[in-house]
């Protein structure tokens, strides 16, 4: 479904899991000074786990989920 939507309107769409680390720096941008996060304490805080990039004409939109 989205491939055909992404092919109709000349979309390109990229998903992608974040990696622990990537998912760690996301959590010490927020507010935090510990430099290290398990899984858990990630997920605890709504922390996204996937990188979602569309680019159209040149133009790219990178949104966490």
């Amino acid at each position: 479904c989205v491939k055909e939507f992404s092919e109709k309107w000349g979309l390109k769409i990229e998903e992608r899991e974040l990696s622990l680390e990537e998912r760690c720096g996301i959590q010490i941008n927020r507010n935090d000074y510990q430099s290290y996060y398990t899984k858990d304490e990630l997920d605890k805080n709504n922390i996204p786990t996937k990188l979602i990039t569309i680019t159209y004409n040149d133009k790219t939109i990178e949104s966490y989920e």
